[in-house]
């Protein structure tokens, strides 16, 4: 992803290991304007245009601040 998203340095997915259908991303970035490029990004309307119609409810968004990182 950093090829096509100058910025990011990490993204990953995550089941929910009690209910799959719970997904949880991991982002990093490498400043705030990176993330907010990320997150209005083209490809993320792309991703959400489709799959809103066929999700359980609304898409929660929680930012954290790194606490620990590995290189």
């Amino acid at each position: 992803m950093p090829e096509a998203e100058p910025g990011t340095r990490a993204f990953f997915v995550s089941p929910d290991t009690g209910d799959g259908r719970i997904l949880t991303t991991y982002e990093r970035f490498t400043d705030q304007a990176a993330m907010d490029r990320h997150n209005g990004s083209v490809a993320g309307t792309r991703f959400f245009a489709p799959a809103k119609p066929i999700l359980d409810g609304e898409v929660v968004l929680h930012i954290g601040r790194e606490v620990s990182s590995t290189p």
